[in-house]
């Protein structure tokens, strides 16, 4: 019956410590907020579409910059294209400023 007990507190003792370990580790850990983009790009073709992005917060410029060259799927296709040129970045949920991006935005689907 002792080694009951004894093997009893051995294991609340480790599951304290491993609690107690998990609660420093997420102190330490930093939170970074990501925020959700979406821009009117060009694709390589002359097609143009609205590519959303989910990263960390950004200038517009940079999120912009950072999309020059990579892929995406061309709209209604399993053909990707390298995007060429990129119109306009804003948040999400706000508007365009320029009329033909939010023409583009009204056409593309969600």
């Amino acid at each position: 019956m002792k080694n009951k007990g004894n093997i009893g507190l051995i294991v609340l003792f480790v599951l304290l410590s491993l609690d107690i370990a998990n609660a420093q580790n997420s102190k330490n850990r930093v939170h970074v907020a990501t925020i959700s983009y979406k821009c009117h790009v060009e694709l390589i073709g002359g097609i143009q579409t609205i590519d959303f992005v989910t990263t960390q917060e950004q200038s517009l410029k940079s999120v912009a910059q950072s999309l020059v060259g990579k892929k995406k799927l061309k709209p209604f296709s399993r053909e990707d294209r390298a995007i060429y040129k990129v119109f306009e970045c804003v948040k999400l949920n706000d508007k365009f400023t320029r009329a033909q991006s939010t023409a583009v935005d009204e056409k593309t689907p969600r």
